[in-house]
């Protein structure tokens, strides 16, 4: 029965390696999610929620939920933010906490700012999640293996990322790198519960094209790599007076890697708050186990400066 527990470790560690970075398809709004030098960029305080539930109806698929705080600070020429993930996929959890940092330049009618995360990372492996062929799982719940019937594994382990962003009206880009340190989580002594993860490097890009009146074009493009593996988002969306928004995306850049086209629309709940939602429909084989995958995000931007220095003296009306 060793084997099995061997052979199921393996099998949960080989998909952590196959998808470590999480996907998300309305990327292009919240870019603090992949590089800290956006954080306070927007020059107001930016809240973002989301919920993505990748490739409903397949058991195990990855679940994410994702909240980023983000707000600039005036005094220091810089933005801070916070980050905290949860992402979810088959029997394995990971919990990141992070504090961003962006220190910015004004610089062609924009800002460029460097910027850094660091925080903590949490790794859990759920043995109840798993099932060995010669476990009962009626009445009971017995795996039938003293390697899988213990509390559920975790680990903790030191984060790090780092990134290069400018912004102006027309366009923002960036370069930003997650999992610097390549930290290795150690679950338990036996090597082959050890896990570490993979540096993946982020390449964005976006601009806006008055069309007519208050219609905008936005052509984006998200490139992601570890090095070892590649993929590329290519969006197109159009927005109406700042309110309305509806497009489309295709992930993938050869025969190879064709994943899947998106299409996802949004609008304002009033003059904060902003509700949107994508839907991936999958090219990839993997649609004929699945019913393609969802995603929500709800966001709040204060629209105003925050917190921009002190009030000036109080000067007196000199009538008095």
């Amino acid at each position: 029965m060793k084997n099995i527990f061997c052979i199921l470790i393996s099998l949960i560690l080989n998909i952590l390696h196959a998808q470590q970075p999480v996907q998300y398809s309305l990327y292009f709004l919240n870019p603090t999610a992949f590089n800290p030098a956006a954080a306070g960029t927007e020059n107001s305080l930016v809240f973002t929620g989301g919920f993505r539930q990748q490739w409903s109806g397949f058991e195990g698929a990855p679940q994410t939920q994702v909240i980023t705080v983000h707000l600039p600070v005036y005094y220091l020429s810089s933005g801070v933010g916070l980050k905290i993930e949860n992402d979810l996929l088959g029997a394995r959890r990971m919990t990141q906490v992070q504090l961003q940092w962006s220190v910015g330049q004004k610089m062609a009618g924009g800002i460029l700012s460097v910027g850094a995360g660091g925080g903590l990372a949490q790794l859990a492996i759920d043995f109840t999640k798993l099932r060995t062929p010669d476990g009962e799982y009626g009445s009971s719940f017995n795996h039938n293996d003293n390697n899988l019937n213990v509390p559920a594994l975790n680990a903790t382990a030191p984060i790090l990322e780092a990134g290069v962003y400018f912004k102006n009206e027309r366009l923002s880009l960036g370069v930003g790198a997650t999992q610097l340190t390549e930290s290795k989580f150690r679950l338990q002594e036996e090597k082959l519960t050890n896990w570490q993860t993979k540096r993946s490097l982020f390449a964005h890009f976006s601009t806006g094209i008055t069309l007519f009146g208050n219609l905008k074009c936005h052509p984006t493009v998200l490139l992601k790599s570890d090095l070892t593996q590649h993929q590329a988002d290519f969006s197109l969306y159009g927005q109406y007076d700042e309110n309305i928004l509806l497009g489309a995306s295709y992930r993938g850049y050869s025969t190879k890697a064709t994943d899947a086209v998106v299409f996802f629309a949004g609008f304002k709940l009033n003059p904060q708050w902003r509700l949107n939602y994508a839907y991936d429909w999958t090219l990839s084989p993997l649609r004929t186990v699945q019913t393609g995958s969802h995603e929500i995000i709800l966001q709040y931007n204060l629209g105003q400066s925050f917190g921009r220095g002190k009030l000036p003296p109080i000067i007196y009306n000199p009538r008095f």
